[in-house]
């Protein structure tokens, strides 16, 4: 009884306006071309290219840790970059995170 209960029987925000687009005399099918698809793929790769960058970004650091011959100045650098690409990284996830939610209530019509 403590736990919160879901109620199902609502239509989806996707199912209202496609039922407002048909009486309105909008064509209603959708297809890979709409804006919403296509702004949902541009932000997708987006984030996949950050994800890359924030490896890359690891790698150079930890070889500069490694060629740093017991300098403690580049070592204090190596891990600076690695704290910053670091958080650089939970601030994309976090981003990330956001936008799936978005997409997922406004875009495919999920709900509480």
């Amino acid at each position: 009884m403590l736990l919160p209960y879901f109620v199902f029987a609502s239509e989806s925000m996707t199912t209202r306006l496609q039922r407002v687009g048909k009486t309105s005399g909008y064509v209603t099918t959708g297809d890979d071309t709409q804006l919403a698809v296509l702004v949902g793929r541009i932000i997708n790769i987006f984030f996949s290219i950050l994800g890359v960058v924030f490896i890359v970004l690891i790698v150079l650091a930890g070889f500069k840790w490694m060629t740093a011959q017991g300098d403690d100045n580049k070592v204090k650098e190596a891990l600076s970059s690695i704290r910053h690409a670091i958080l650089g990284l939970i601030i994309t996830l976090s981003a990330y995170a956001i936008w799936a939610f978005v997409e997922w209530v406004l875009i495919s019509g999920g709900s509480f």
